[in-house]
């Protein structure tokens, strides 16, 4: 592993919180379907580029029932099944960003009938690029794959759509960048800002950029151990509060403690990996969670996270026999994934995404099965819920949540 970081900064740890999944239980094909609820006061919400090119929404209000997929764009708007990213705002309001077929970047503002608009100009990256935000200090952080590396902006969500954006200048290209691959990012409550990705060595590395636009890069992991621009998930644990930095493990190295940035991606055996990193590039081994035989995870899979309110982090995946598996775990101490649909439900190492406050209260959007959907997961086990008819969605779709 390489260290492009100067030992001063070791004291400026990510930090990582895990935690302890709740009862679950197969879901069965006689799950029932939660009633279909008005696309209005989303608390939480489900973004995909359906099969037609549109920008399309479903999400719960506050009694907690969901609404069906809605389209916030028109047709051909971008590739079928493409990125997307999204989360709430400072405002309040939810926001995606997506790359449309024309290569622009493109901001919605608001989960129903709200604004849309380009926020750079045509051929700005490549048509349906991959694209992540996150909340850093008190602004949106977006990152946009361009050719050979990243591009980023602050977005200060100004009441006019698109208005708040301010782009950081050249992005970095690191050589080991992964063209057209998958990436993930976390923010930080001083307006830092983690990339991740499994470069195009098989190795996990890291972007670190600060408020002032300025970049360092650190390899986080041995070559080979990753698909080249597969699945990386990242989370930032909340019980320690947002962005806390210090040693990556406890006094009693057992496992990382709260407030720390935990990464994950699907190893070859067929398990996930977690390793918590450091802006000095120092990070602690990775670490195999426990794993399903008869459930491996695809090598590449794409890996929905969430850090709970409850201090539990949540990762799901979909396995190689197309099941979709939840895993939980606290400081360190993982219990098995838990197999929450019945094989063939989704596409083998498809997207989902996940939100919740806690490990009984859970819901993990999936696209591509052939139709866009979630599953809630509370004390009395998993419901399912089909949010769009069949072929709304195509095999790949990409699903990004909000809350």
């Amino acid at each position: 592993m390489t260290n492009h970081f100067p030992s001063a900064r070791a004291s400026r740890r990510r930090l990582a919180a895990i935690a302890t999944a709740g009862t679950v239980t197969l879901l069965s094909a006689t799950a029932f379907a939660q009633p279909a609820r008005a696309a209005s006061g989303f608390q939480r919400s489900a973004y995909f580029i359906g099969a037609d090119g549109s920008l399309d929404v479903f999400g719960s209000n506050s009694d907690g029932g969901w609404s069906k997929a809605t389209p916030l764009t028109p047709a051909k708007n971008a590739p079928a099944g493409a990125p997307v990213t999204a989360l709430r705002g400072p405002s309040g309001r939810l926001l995606a960003y997506y790359v449309g077929g024309n290569g622009a970047v493109y901001e919605s503002c608001g989960a129903v009938g709200g604004a849309y608009t380009a926020v750079t100009g045509s051929g700005f990256a490549p048509a349906g690029s991959t694209v992540s935000a996150t909340l850093a200090g008190s602004t949106v952080h977006l990152t946009v794959g361009i050719s050979g590396g990243v591009s980023s902006a602050s977005d200060d969500d100004f009441p006019t759509c698109g208005n708040g954006i301010h782009w950081w200048g050249p992005g970095p290209h690191p050589k080991w960048w992964a063209e057209g691959g998958d990436f993930t990012t976390v923010g930080y409550a001083d307006g830092e800002v983690g990339v991740f990705q499994a470069g195009s060595d098989g190795a996990v590395h890291a972007l670190w950029g600060t408020a002032t636009g300025q970049w360092r890069e650190a390899t986080l992991t041995d070559t080979g151990v990753a698909a080249p621009g597969g699945g990386v998930g990242a989370a930032l644990g909340q019980t320690a509060g947002t962005g806390i930095r210090s040693a990556a493990v406890g006094p009693d190295a057992s496992g990382p403690v709260p407030g720390a940035t935990s990464v994950f991606y699907a190893g070859r055996d067929g398990r996930l990996y977690v390793e918590h990193p450091a802006t000095d590039g120092l990070s602690d081994k990775p670490a195999p969670l426990p794993g399903d035989p008869r459930n491996p995870a695809p090598w590449a899979a794409r890996v929905g996270t969430l850090s709970a309110a409850d201090g539990t982090t949540q990762v799901a995946y979909i396995s190689s026999t197309g099941a979709v598996l939840l895993a939980g775990g606290v400081r360190g101490q993982w219990g098995p994934p838990k197999q929450v649909t019945d094989t063939g439900f989704g596409t083998a190492g498809g997207s989902v995404g996940v939100g919740g406050s806690s490990a009984d209260d859970l819901d993990i959007s999936y696209c591509g099965t052939p139709y866009p959907g979630h599953i809630h997961i509370g004390p009395s086990g998993p419901v399912w819920f089909q949010a769009g008819g069949a072929g709304s969605t195509v095999a790949g779709t990409i699903t990004a949540s909000a809350q």
